[in-house]
């Protein structure tokens, strides 16, 4: 009896896996020249200052969907860039806007080595990509003036 559960039940899933790969066959990416890339939407501000006070507030970056092809399934970075210096500051993201917060920017700029009181020009761009090895597609860049002041202890 037990033996006829375990060939039933190795059936069944022989069967799900078959379904899997043939709706898979389906799903195909565009060709390149027809993919179309992800697009920044206007930011609402243009110089981040961070302060020990400020440090819940949010800053908005939504962008355009990419589109690869019909149920393609596919993820965001957004990177912020500091000189030669980028950094992959949300990753695997699927949503087409992202709230940082104060705080997670000033990590990210002394993870860039910017100074504590230095204005730098961060270029913010969005990268859109299906799977580990298919085409990235990229926004333009925007570019923000950050800076931040650590606490006086």
């Amino acid at each position: 009896m037990k033996l006829m559960k375990y060939i039933a039940l190795f059936v069944a899933a022989a069967g799900l896996f078959s379904a899997c790969t043939s709706d898979l066959e389906k799903i195909q990416t565009l060709p390149e020249d027809q993919m179309i890339a992800p697009v920044l939407k206007e930011l609402a501000v243009s110089e981040v200052a961070v302060t020990p006070d400020n440090q819940s507030e949010k800053f908005v970056v939504e962008w355009e969907d990419a589109f690869f092809g019909e149920n393609i399934i596919f993820n965001y970075v957004l990177s912020f860039t500091y000189g030669e210096a980028v950094l992959d500051v949300i990753t695997g993201y699927t949503k087409n806007s992202v709230e940082l917060t104060f705080n997670q920017i000033q990590t990210a700029l002394t993870t860039l080595e910017v100074k504590a009181d230095e204005v730098v020009d961060i270029k913010i761009r969005v990268s859109a990509k299906v799977g580990s090895t298919g085409k990235v597609l990229y926004t333009d860049y925007a570019t923000v003036k950050m800076s931040y002041t650590e606490s006086e202890e």
